[in-house]
């Protein structure tokens, strides 16, 4: 993290550089010309309200804990790319999947975990983490 003034609006932010490559037309002449475009993108994570499946739901016994992480393992082969949380909340073991910012997308994870097997799984709204960029500005190299 700099210490620039903008890192205040954005915390635990990092700035990174992305190379896009994308096709220009010529204004001149028409012909297609390749453009390499360097943005420079803050990226950073944010905690916002939003939804999770929730998998699992238990006691505070050890048998539960068990249980809980058995249900997150199912859920990581059903779903690979989404995250699995496997937390204590007190008085009970939960195991929760995804980051949805919306109702729908997460009702959708919902009725797929339902078919194979997770007759417990419900929709609950929490606070979510999610990715957030900001393109700061674009460089252009021209490639003839």
């Amino acid at each position: 993290i700099s210490s620039s003034p903008n890192t205040e609006a954005y915390p635990r932010t990092k700035l990174v550089r992305k190379k896009v490559r994308r096709a220009l037309v010529d204004p001149i002449d028409g012909t297609a010309v390749k453009q390499t475009v360097t943005k420079r993108v803050w990226k950073g994570i944010k905690k916002v309200r939003g939804f999770r499946v929730l998998a699992y739901s238990g006691g505070n016994t050890r048998v539960a804990r068990q249980e809980a992480e058995r249900w997150g393992q199912k859920a990581k082969e059903i779903l690979q790319t989404e995250p699995i949380y496997v937390h204590f909340y007190s008085p009970r073991w939960m195991c929760q999947i995804g980051n949805y910012t919306s109702y729908e997308q997460a009702r959708k994870v919902m009725r797929r975990l339902k078919k194979e097997g997770f007759t417990q799984a419900n929709v609950i709204r929490t606070m979510v983490t999610i990715e957030t960029t900001k393109v700061i500005g674009d460089t252009y190299d021209m490639d003839y």
